[in-house]
């Protein structure tokens, strides 16, 4: 009889535990939309798009950290022919993000989140400079952008169960500007409004 409950117990025991354990796992997939700033100063490429997926683990209630993987898009609004080249472009993104939970309560979560860490970035869409007013410009043809860039990507969130609504913005902190000749220099920054689906 002794044993028998001491098997019980134990299959108990690790039943919460594993219960526990699978709990400090979370999925979360995002999107957001926003603006960013101008390549050349004056085209019209400065729409933002993120879409991502990160995988959070909570250390306990308030800390957790949530590397994932995005795709980030730099295009324009609609057709503006304003004799300025193209600056859009496309960048797979690591996040590896920490959050602080500041409402947690237990399973039904509600109140701010805050969220900041580095962002690895990888160039997937290059594009190329023209000048119309020039066809013959020998910098024609050359990619805007380099290959790699490491950024930061602090924001805030509201959190109601299995919802996050908030204000997200991104920083490159490398000059990502690639054309021969270019003596001033591009840091791309963004500021998106996100939703974000985690259970």
């Amino acid at each position: 009889m002794r044993m028998k409950r001491t098997i019980l117990l134990a299959v108990l025991l690790t039943a919460i535990a594993t219960s526990a354990q699978n709990k400090r796992w979370e999925n979360n997939f995002y999107l957001s939309t926003g603006f960013t700033n101008s390549y050349y100063g004056e085209d019209g490429d400065v729409a933002a798009f993120h879409l991502g997926y990160g995988l959070n683990y909570y250390f306990n209630d308030r800390w957790s950290a949530m590397p994932g993987i995005a795709w980030r898009v730099k295009y324009g609004l609609g057709y503006i022919d304003d004799g300025s080249p193209s600056s859009e472009c496309q960048w797979i993104d690591v996040p590896l993000l920490a959050q602080y939970h500041l409402g947690l309560k237990g399973q039904s979560r509600y109140g701010f989140v805050f969220e900041a860490g580095p962002v690895l970035s990888f160039l997937a869409s290059n594009d190329y400079f023209f000048n119309d007013a020039n066809p013959t410009d020998p910098v024609n043809g050359a990619p805007e952008y380099k290959h790699f860039d490491l950024g930061l990507e602090p924001a805030v969130y509201f959190e109601l169960k299995h919802w996050r609504w908030g204000v997200k913005y991104h920083v490159g902190l490398l000059n990502t500007k690639r054309l021969p000749g270019a003596t001033d220099s591009y840091h791309y920054q963004d500021v998106t409004l996100v939703v974000n689906f985690h259970f």
